[in-house]
């Protein structure tokens, strides 16, 4: 008969480590995030520059620069050519 049981499956048993190895960083970075497939996708988006879903797909935000963002939902909401002519100045 048993007396104990040990879990081995539950992740506080898990030696789990991850390094992250950027391109000026030869000797790397521990990965120190959660065990989930959020936590380490966030990191790695985080790290790269990137913005990518868990399927790898790109999400709402990729390809958009914030400081050109602000600027285009003040252009596209001008309600005249003047206005838009003062938002568009303000792109060169």
């Amino acid at each position: 008969m048993c007396d104990q049981v040990s879990d081995t499956t539950s992740p506080s048993h898990l030696n789990i480590s991850a390094i992250f190895f950027p391109k000026n960083n030869k000797s790397g970075e521990d990965y120190v995030g959660g065990l989930n497939l959020d936590d380490f996708v966030a990191f790695i988006n985080e790290k790269c520059g990137t913005n990518r879903d868990e399927q790898g797909q790109l999400t709402s935000k990729a390809g958009i620069v914030t400081s050109l963002d602000t600027l285009m939902k003040e252009f596209v909401s001008a309600d005249d050519d003047e206005k838009k002519k003062v938002v568009f100045s303000r792109l060169e």
